[in-house]
């Protein structure tokens, strides 16, 4: 383990350290790119191959919004068009309603089905409760900070 060509308690030192730092590493979440697209509409990398995908929102505490995605499939044939490909965005996609924690983040976590290509987040809506009422909020009143794989 030292590299002095002699086995000894040294040797048996460092082949532990080794061990027990395998064992407690985690593996950084993988950050991936996404593009804004439309106001509160973003983007991203094609080719996710059933990943589960967390998303971080900041907005203000309270708010709600409420998230769908959007996908190309290739594979699928479009039975309007009889050709390969059709995009889905339907009740399947639909992430539901968030609300903007006391931080003002919202995570929202999904996995992308297997031939899923051109993956897009969509916001349906952007609500605040005020007496007793929904109220809509602008789309642009909120952001993406970042989107991860989850490796766990």
């Amino acid at each position: 383990m030292d590299e002095n060509g002699h086995l000894n308690a040294v040797d048996l030192s460092l082949l532990k350290r080794m061990i027990l730092n395998w064992q407690t590493e985690k593996t950084a979440p993988t950050e991936i790119s996404f593009v804004q697209t439309k106001t509160a509409q973003w983007k991203l990398r094609n080719g996710m191959e059933e990943k589960t995908l967390q998303c971080y929102f900041r907005g203000t505490p309270g708010n709600t919004i409420n998230m769908a995605y959007g996908y190309w499939n290739p594979v699928i044939i479009n039975e309007s068009t009889g050709e390969a490909g059709k995009w889905f965005n339907n009740e399947d996609t639909r992430l539901g309603e968030y609300t903007f924690d006391a931080n003002g983040k919202a995570v929202i976590t999904f996995t992308v089905p297997a031939d899923a290509m051109n993956v897009e987040l969509i916001t349906l809506n952007h609500t605040v409760m005020q007496d007793g009422k929904k109220v809509q909020l602008e789309k642009d009143d909120f952001t993406l900070e970042k989107v991860v794989i989850k490796t766990d």
